[in-house]
């Protein structure tokens, strides 16, 4: 998970956006993997111009930061994984040969 980085908030609590960055989608109870190692679940994903941003209130314990944010430069290709009996993930393969990340 090197590719994520802490955000930087607001004191109300909201990501402080780049200079021209505009959100573009975002989902809510998403969960976010390792590979195929769930990290934190019922989060909000948000795709912006120029970021991939995970927010999650109360992390667990010994969790990452409830707030990460991956820059779009980091992204190497996207694909969907599908399951017989759960819900499809987003699979982000990391540029430099890092492995991947899944939300879904």
């Amino acid at each position: 998970m090197k590719a994520f980085q802490p955000q930087e908030v607001t004191e109300g609590g909201r990501t402080v956006l780049w200079p021209g960055e505009v959100e573009v989608r975002m989902e809510k109870g998403m969960s976010l993997y390792d590979g195929d190692k769930k990290l934190q679940a019922d989060g909000v994903a948000t795709v912006t111009t120029h970021r991939l941003l995970w927010a999650h209130d109360t992390p667990p314990a010994g969790a990452m930061s409830g707030r990460l944010s991956m820059s779009l430069r980091e992204v190497a290709g996207v694909s969907e994984k599908s399951s017989m009996f759960g819900s499809a993930k987003l699979v982000i393969e990391v540029a430099g040969g890092r492995g991947s990340i899944m939300l879904g």
